[in-house]
């Protein structure tokens, strides 16, 4: 499957799992943007999940791989006052799944994947890389001594939510 072949069956994939897509800004360098809200078991009570999907090349290092996803987080939170989601830690807890997809997979983008660890209050970052030359799926293996209620559960869900061989699970068992 190549980065095109992905975005088209993205939305649908996304719809299954609840989210919806939505428009962003034109200088917002995002192939896609879904959020989902539902009320979850979270300290914060509800959960609002933004997944922006990025492509990136092999010019893309650790530094540059740590902007984008900073990037992107700084994007949801504006989208979240944007759409009067309400107020991180009152009430809300916010999810932010960086999504890049990549057909040239380096050492840099699996650095990054094991070693970057952003913390927020009352929010979360989670980026994963697509390899789609082999599909496999790259993200933060360990756990944080701040995430240890939640990164078993962030690790499940993006590979759910992103990987072709679950969804290719699902298909089968449906």
């Amino acid at each position: 499957m190549n980065i095109q072949e992905y975005i088209s069956s993205l939305p649908g994939w996304m719809n299954y799992f609840g989210f919806e897509e939505i428009s962003v800004h034109p200088d917002f360098k995002a192939l896609k943007v879904f959020k989902r809200k539902k009320l979850e078991a979270t300290k914060f009570g509800n959960e609002l999940i933004y997944i922006i999907v990025n492509e990136i090349n092999s010019g893309y290092d650790f530094n540059k791989l740590v902007s984008l996803s900073t990037e992107n987080f700084r994007y949801v939170n504006e989208l979240m006052s944007f759409y009067s989601e309400g107020i991180k830690g009152f009430g809300t807890m916010m999810v932010n799944f960086n999504l890049f997809l990549t057909e040239s997979f380096n050492n840099d983008m699996y650095k990054f994947s094991i070693e970057y660890k952003p913390k927020h209050f009352a929010a979360a970052e989670f980026p994963s890389i697509l390899d789609l030359s082999t599909n496999n799926l790259y993200f933060l293996r360990d756990t944080p001594i701040w995430g240890f209620a939640y990164y078993d559960g962030y690790r499940k869900r993006s590979y759910e939510f992103f990987s072709p061989n679950s969804w290719q699970t699902i298909s089968t068992t449906k």
